[in-house]
């Protein structure tokens, strides 16, 4: 059985039901999320996910593209949350609280579980490799850019009847969540995300 770690906490898949690709995949996610990218090699990768050597380079040729798959699934998610919240029928502002509740939940989870704030997969593989690596540089920029988008109907009601550059503003307000995730994971405390949250619709005004 291997567990998946997110913004979501964890999951737990036993391996026979994945194919090898996914059981790579969701290893892969785990352990550059929980350990780190450069921290893991792919003698862990192999043995946790139940594949030999000769599999993982067939499906995977590099470590990189090991990544970028697990941003794929890992970002996926949270587009897929984000857009639940804009289309709910909460208020606006309520709206925007769920955007920082939903990584402070799961960091709180996972401090309890494994010890230690893991912030963002994204923010975490950003810091790691998006200065030495074009195409997650580059795969990252897209997920920033889809998350802002996915934001913006919700920075649009709370600028209704404002002047105001919605694109610009849901951009801002990506990277002021990442910035709170990195303060929390920073002082290994969760509260920053929910903290911060207060003062983001500040952001519109």
């Amino acid at each position: 059985m291997i567990k998946l770690t997110s913004w979501f906490g964890q999951q737990s898949f036993m391996i026979s039901s994945l194919s090898p690709r996914e059981r790579v995949i969701q290893t892969a996610l785990h352990l550059f999320y929980t350990e780190g990218f450069h921290a893991v090699g792919t003698n862990l990768i192999c043995s946790e996910a139940k594949v030999n050597k000769s599999t993982l380079y067939h499906l995977f040729p590099s470590k990189v593209d090991m990544v970028l798959a697990a941003l794929e699934v890992y970002a996926s998610d949270i587009t897929r949350k984000f857009t639940q919240i804009a289309k709910s029928k909460m208020p606006a502002e309520q709206k925007l609280e769920q955007i920082f509740e939903t990584p402070f939940r799961a960091n709180q989870d996972l401090k309890q579980q494994l010890g230690y704030v893991k912030g963002c997969f994204v923010g975490n593989i950003a810091l790691e490799l998006a200065g030495k690596e074009e195409r997650v540089r580059t795969y990252l920029a897209h997920v920033f850019q889809t998350w802002a988008e996915t934001i913006e109907p919700i920075v649009k009601e709370l600028a209704i009847d404002r002047d105001v550059d919605t694109q610009k503003v849901s951009r801002s307000m990506i990277a002021y969540l990442q910035g709170a995730i990195l303060l929390s994971k920073t002082h290994n405390d969760p509260q920053f995300i929910k903290d911060f949250a207060k003062s983001a619709s500040a952001l519109v005004l």
